[in-house]
């Protein structure tokens, strides 16, 4: 209970008796302190909004104006200004990013937020301060973390659609895509989103223009087709990095789809698969090292045992089935669900990047301004 009230600020606050009070109702001697009762809750302190007035004081020179000669004009320093001529300050902009983005509160939300502290500002408004501040400011971090993110050796990315209201020349209800590259786990942490608005290779392509190491994803073809593209740069080697959690996954979902109770095929592909992250587990705090030599004498029999066995249902299963597609997709990853075992630096999932990406599956239904058209940065 400590523990989750350990960072907060205490305000101590004391009951004693009057000094008068310190008598004892029976015998009329003096009472002493017996024990102290002692009860911690957590207060909570709104918002408060305040306006910060900057006055300015410019000074002239009265001897210069009646001279004639060249008016001394001369202004007291003072910040500039967030925006020119606006009643929008840094906190309050990054109040409402954080609100939408972090947060997943819709612009109209806030609108009503501000309304009941008797503020009026519209969400048109809070839009328009949103993309100001990409212009300005923000775009300058989204270059800084994508030119320190392509300088990692392992990427996760991952993607999924978005919609847009507004965007010129496209439907409403078309999907647009939001990209996440996150750095590895013993890398610096860095996450970057971009938006696009196609699903195709040439945005990621673009992205990663110049990119040298090992990229993971789960089996995207496009992700397939990046490598192949840029592994035909010397300078810019790429190695793709298959994931065991969608692997597991298109097990678990022909499990759902079975009308059979634990069918045997479809519960040995999970537990094949649990077995790999089993041996995950046991190494996850060891150094690279020490992990890849682990994996080697623990992981690899399995992954063998796997293909070996997964390669025998391949003419046992119909294809377009749920287990045929589990069985294709390991098949045809299999070069890529091996690789992890290359370096003990990298992931045998890409979790990192999906849960990096599931914050957009929250408010895919909210418009998405500028700030996203631009280029998120967390």
């Amino acid at each position: 209970k400590k523990q989750k009230i350990k960072s907060l600020p205490v305000e101590r606050v004391e009951y004693r008796l009057q000094e008068e009070e310190q008598i004892c109702p029976r015998c009329g001697e003096s009472l002493h302190v017996l024990k102290k009762e002692v009860h911690n809750e957590i207060e909570v302190i709104p918002a408060q909004y305040k306006i910060r007035r900057t006055v300015r004081y410019v000074y002239a020179c009265r001897n210069c104006e009646q001279t004639g000669t060249e008016a001394t004009i001369i202004r007291a320093d003072a910040p500039v200004p967030f925006f020119r001529n606006s009643l929008a300050s840094a906190s309050l902009v990054a109040y409402i990013i954080c609100g939408k983005y972090v947060l997943a509160l819709p612009l109209y939300r806030q609108e009503q937020v501000f309304q009941r502290y008797g503020i009026s500002i519209s969400r048109q408004t809070m839009a328009n301060w949103v993309i100001q501040a990409v212009d300005h400011y923000l775009y300058r971090i989204y270059e800084a973390l994508k030119k320190r993110l392509l300088q990692c050796d392992i990427l996760h990315a991952d993607e999924t659609a978005v919609q847009v209201l507004r965007e010129p020349g496209r439907d409403p209800s078309s999907n647009s895509y939001m990209w996440v590259y996150v750095s590895g786990r013993y890398e610096d942490p860095c996450i970057v989103y971009e938006y696009s608005p196609g699903r195709g290779a040439d945005y990621p392509k673009h992205f990663l223009k110049g990119y040298s190491g090992y990229l993971q994803s789960d089996g995207y073809q496009v992700y397939e087709s990046i490598v192949s593209d840029l592994e035909q740069d010397p300078q810019s080697p790429v190695t793709n990095v298959g994931c065991w959690a969608h692997a597991r996954r298109k097990y678990t979902d022909a499990l759902k789809a079975s009308s059979v109770k634990d069918p045997p095929n479809i519960v040995k592909g999970i537990q094949y698969c649990d077995a790999l992250f089993a041996v995950e587990k046991e190494c996850k705090y060891f150094d690279p090292e020490q992990r890849k030599e682990y994996r080697k004498n623990h992981a690899e029999h399995i992954l063998d045992e796997y293909f070996e066995w997964v390669k025998t249902l391949q003419n046992e299963v119909l294809p377009k089935s749920k287990l045929g597609k589990a069985v294709t997709y390991s098949i045809n990853q299999e070069k890529h669900l091996r690789k992890y075992l290359e370096d003990g630096r990298l992931e045998n999932s890409n979790n990192r990047a999906e849960r990096a990406i599931r914050p957009f599956t929250i408010g895919r239904n909210y418009a998405l301004l500028r700030i996203m058209l631009c280029g998120a940065v967390y």
